[in-house]
């Protein structure tokens, strides 16, 4: 029953709390503050898993915060959840695997 209230008050709101977090965390990207665009940009996704710009951002940002692993993680979960746009995401992807 709770589960259910929650479920929903999340789909209400999802969108408005996700923008507001990829819009921070790109902020914190563009600033070089990788943990907290990290941060953000993970919320963001949790709260709208459709918002493939805010999942290749949190890719980029385990990638300039040379944290490789997450980056390889996450540019394959874009590819895989959104190949419409695999071609532009996997060039990204292909350069993280020579690190």
């Amino acid at each position: 029953e709770y589960l259910a209230l929650y479920n929903m008050i999340k789909e209400k709101v999802g969108e408005y709390v996700a923008s507001t977090y990829y819009e921070s965390g790109n902020e914190a990207l563009r600033n070089f503050d990788y943990a907290t665009a990290i941060t953000d940009l993970t919320k963001a996704v949790y709260y709208d898993p459709k918002n493939d710009s805010a999942l290749y951002a949190l890719a980029n940002a385990y990638r300039e915060n040379k944290d490789y692993e997450n980056a390889k993680l996450i540019y394959e979960k874009v590819i895989e959840l959104f190949p419409a746009h695999s071609e532009r995401y996997a060039a990204d992807r292909n350069t993280v695997w020579k690190c």
